[in-house]
């Protein structure tokens, strides 16, 4: 049997919905390094994404032709980028944390 582990969020340590808005909506730069910031940004905090499964996706990776476009970040596993999906499988908007505004 696999204990369950038991993560902890840190309110500090999550951007609010105010910061997220002003990193999204700040000056649209069009150097490609700013660009791609953002891009990862987006991915780090819309998709759930870690810094090492960013590094690692591949163009063929990112699917957005189909209904409910997602990403794929291992052979077994997507993660959908259509609607915000936490990693528990639930949106932002279920966790107590985010509905406080940290």
């Amino acid at each position: 049997m696999i204990a369950a582990s038991i993560w902890s969020l840190d309110p500090l340590k999550i951007l609010t919905r105010r910061e997220l808005a002003a990193v999204l909506a700040g000056p649209a730069l069009r150097s490609s390094g700013a660009r791609m910031n953002r891009v990862i940004f987006r991915l780090a905090c819309c998709c759930g994404l870690r810094v090492s499964e960013i590094a690692a996706l591949r163009q063929a990776d990112v699917c957005v032709e189909e209904s409910r476009p997602h990403v794929r970040v291992r052979a077994e596993t997507r993660r959908d980028i259509g609607p915000v999906v936490c990693r528990s499988g639930g949106t932002p908007a279920r966790s107590p944390i985010w509905r406080r505004g940290r």
